[in-house]
């Protein structure tokens, strides 16, 4: 997926759960480009996990738990939509590294 498609879900996942928030909207659209931020190392790997989520949300949760509802949101749409491109992701790391996707929207294709 690109980023504005990964922006576009994470934002309107988030409103229609949460409701119209300028805060908690804002984050979820950080949060579901976050993912992303390993790019030019290793990208769709470890921070591309559940764990990693996990991980993240209970540091979130003891430091400024306002933000954890947008944050999981934008994050876990993120990781959703990666599922449905051929690449997958690896939604049991660091246990079975190997990529889990269904193919569903190619990268780059007007569906996405």
């Amino acid at each position: 997926m690109v980023g504005k498609t990964h922006v576009v879900v994470g934002v309107a996942t988030y409103t229609v759960i949460s409701g119209f928030n300028p805060i908690g909207i804002i984050i979820s659209a950080v949060a579901s480009k976050l993912p992303d931020i390993d790019y030019r190392f290793w990208h769709r790997g470890c921070i591309h996990s559940p764990l990693f989520l996990a991980i993240l949300y209970f540091l979130v949760r003891q430091f400024c738990p306002e933000i954890v509802m947008p944050l999981l949101i934008g994050f876990l749409s993120h990781l959703i939509l990666d599922s449905l491109s051929p690449m997958g992701i690896p939604w049991l790391w660091p246990f079975y590294p190997k990529r889990i996707g269904i193919s569903l929207i190619p990268t780059g294709s007007i569906g996405d």
